[in-house]
C-alpha cells in the first residue's frame, strides 16, 4: 500500500506534518495522553530566568510567555520555531488550540489526569459529566475489555500489553471514539507513538487475523505519523521485556507495507 508515512523522533516533530493536512482529526496510539498544556515548559524556563518561582509575578509571566508564544505563531505560521519551544507532551494541546487538528482520539495506558486542569480534554474513563465538545478525547482503560478480573492487578499489564492492537482492544476504542465523534473514520490522521507498544509480545505475525482492525484503520488513514521516542519505548516496557523503538519500527513498516 503507498501511504505516506512520516517518522520522527519526538513526538512533538509530528506537528510539521500535521500542519500541512487539512485540519483534520487525529487518532492517537501512545503511552501517554501526551496532553499538556503548550509552551508550558518553554514558559517556566523563560519566567525563571527572569524572577524567581517563589515571586508573585511569577505565574503571571508565564501566562504572558505561553501567551505570546501562541500569538507569534497565530501570526507567522512558523511551525518550525513552534516545534523547538515545545515538549514531546505539548503538541496536542497545541494542535486543537491553533486548529491545525480538528480533535485528537488518543488510545492510551496511562492517564496524566490533564483533564483536571484543562476543560478542553475530555477523558472517557473519568469524566463524570457528559461530553462537552471539548477538542482532546482521551480513553485510558485498564485491560482488555474482556477482562473478568476485579480489582484489575498485574495480570491485567501483561494482557493489555500484549493486545495493544488486538481487534477487540482497537474496535473498543474506536467505538467509544465514534460515539463521540459519528464520522471519525471518514477522514483521520494515524499518529502512533512507539512506547505503546510495552511488550515484544505485541508484534503480533503481520499476517495474524487479530490485525484487521488495525490494518483497517491504517488503511483509511490520509497519513501515518510515527515517533520512535526511543528513551520512552525503554521507559515504559514491562518488566523483563527489551522492546526497542527500532523493532516496533520495523514492524510498522512491514505490516504497513503488506497491506
Amino acid at each position: 500500500m503507498r501511504k505516506q508515512v512520516i517518522i520522527v523522533e519526538n513526538h512533538h516533530e509530528v506537528l510539521d506534518a500535521w500542519s500541512k493536512e487539512n485540519k483534520q482529526n487525529v487518532i492517537t496510539l501512545d503511552y501517554h495522553t501526551d496532553s499538556h498544556p503548550a509552551f508550558l515548559n518553554f514558559s517556566y524556563h523563560r519566567a525563571i530566568a527572569q524572577v524567581k518561582d517563589t515571586d508573585p509575578q511569577f505565574l503571571s509571566l508565564k501566562k504572558q510567555i505561553i501567551a505570546g508564544a501562541f500569538s507569534t505563531y497565530m501570526t507567522t505560521r512558523d511551525i518550525s520555531q513552534v516545534i523547538t519551544q515545545l515538549k514531546h507532551d505539548e503538541h496536542i494541546d497545541f494542535a486543537t488550540t491553533t486548529g491545525i487538528i480538528n480533535k485528537s482520539f488518543c488510545l492510551a495506558k496511562c492517564d496524566g489526569n490533564n483533564a483536571a486542569i484543562n476543560n478542553n480534554i475530555f477523558n472517557i474513563d473519568t469524566n463524570s459529566s457528559a461530553y462537552d465538545d471539548q477538542k482532546i478525547i482521551e480513553y485510558t482503560p485498564t485491560c482488555t475489555p474482556t477482562c473478568t478480573r476485579a480489582p484489575h492487578n498485574d495480570y491485567c499489564i501483561i494482557d493489555i500489553a500484549r493486545d495493544s492492537v488486538s481487534n477487540a482492544v482497537l474496535t473498543d476504542a474506536i467505538d467509544k471514539f465514534n460515539k463521540i465523534e459519528p464520522n471519525l473514520l471518514s477522514q483521520y490522521i494515524l499518529d502512533i507513538d512507539c512506547d505503546y507498544f510495552t511488550s515484544a509480545a505485541s508484534l503480533w505475525d503481520i499476517k495474524s487475523p487479530e490485525l484487521k482492525v488495525l490494518k483497517e484503520i491504517i488503511e483509511g488513514a490520509t497519513i501515518i505519523t510515527i515517533a520512535k521516542e526511543s528513551r520512552c519505548v525503554e521507559a515504559c516496557r514491562i518488566e523483563n521485556d527489551n522492546i526497542t523503538s527500532k523493532e516496533i519500527c520495523s514492524w510498522l513498516n512491514d505490516l504497513i507495507n503488506s497491506i
